[in-house]
């Protein structure tokens, strides 16, 4: 099999534009999806983090927050635990609004997402009322 010298250009150059074609979005998602979760974690550490500072002793107390984020395939889930006494009960319950509307906001494109908002909204109702209990016992 002879070819003509002249399509070796066009035979490297098919060979050049098939893999950007098939390459380069698969680049730019898996880029998207680094950008995506460095994102999100900048948002959800501090909160883990100052939850973790005002954790409190181990009390007959513990609350257990949820959030997640993700895209489809790649998620991550938070579950850090507070204990509530009296100093801390406020600031638990203003970190547990925050975890929630982050959760509503970037665990909707996670695995599951459209059970997210459901999953998000009977924790935080449990949550919610563990604090509310908490309150009227002291």
């Amino acid at each position: 099999m002879d070819h003509d010298p002249t399509t070796w250009p066009i035979i490297v150059i098919s060979i050049v534009f098939g893999i950007l074609i098939i390459g380069l979005p698969v680049v730019l998602v898996l880029w998207g999806f680094r950008r995506f979760e460095r994102a999100a974690k900048a948002r959800v550490e501090p909160l883990v983090v100052r939850l973790a500072e005002i954790a409190g002793a181990k009390t007959p107390h513990p609350v257990a927050l949820y959030a997640i984020h993700g895209l489809i395939a790649m998620s991550t889930e938070y579950t850090p635990t507070a204990y509530l006494t009296r100093q801390n009960a406020e600031e638990v319950e203003d970190i547990a609004r925050r975890l929630r509307a982050f959760s509503y906001r970037w665990g909707l494109l996670a695995h599951g997402g459209l059970f997210v908002p459901l999953l998000v909204w009977w924790n935080y109702r449990t949550v919610f009322s563990t604090i509310a209990s908490f309150r009227r016992s002291y």
